[in-house]
């Protein structure tokens, strides 16, 4: 099928930047996204351009990014933490992140730089070309499902599976819920 025709429209946060942060679990009282790759980084720090601050710091394993409003106290843009309460996505554990309506409703090229941001912070892709979204937000795959799904690609959701992260000498895991993405382009 064919994506959804849909005009571009005004969005709080740019669609990019909120995938990016959506897919980092980063809606707490800070705005942090984490990506393997540095350079997710800078493009979250040019699509926000000069109204924000991007602290990138780099580990051996991933690098993070703190954002902030720049400038001076009477010029100062919004806060991204007041955009995401704004958008009911501030302070909420990451098993129960989702895409808002508002973004589901956006046009094609605004759908995909969002999938774009998701999939830069918890996708894969192998060498056969195959795309999986990982998260521990069992709504948030159902969004991302209905997401592709209006961008006329094929989602597939496979079973939950426990990842495990090590964290100072201990191991835990966690749900997480994959899916399985095909687009025609």
């Amino acid at each position: 099928t064919e994506a959804e025709a849909k005009e571009d429209i005004e969005l709080p946060i740019s669609p990019y930047t909120l995938g990016a942060i959506l897919g980092s679990y980063g809606t707490r009282n800070i705005v942090k996204i984490v990506a393997l790759e540095k350079s997710v980084l800078h493009r979250v720090r040019q699509d926000l351009g000069e109204n924000y601050n991007v602290d990138i710091r780099s580990y051996e394993s991933c690098s993070t990014g703190i954002i902030t409003p720049a400038g001076d106290i009477d010029n100062k843009a919004p806060s991204l933490t007041k955009l995401l309460q704004d958008l009911e996505l501030l302070n909420i554990a990451p098993k129960y992140l989702f895409i808002p309506e508002i973004y589901l409703n956006a046009s094609r090229d605004q759908k995909l730089e969002l999938l774009r941001g998701i999939m830069d912070t918890c996708g894969y892709s192998n060498r056969m070309g195959n795309f999986n979204a990982y998260h521990t937000s069992q709504r948030l795959i159902n969004d991302l499902a209905t997401l592709i799904y209006s961008l006329g690609g094929i989602a597939t959701k496979k079973m939950p599976q426990i990842r495990y992260r090590s964290l100072e000498d201990r191991t835990y895991g966690e749900r997480c819920y994959c899916l399985s993405i095909k687009l025609k382009d």
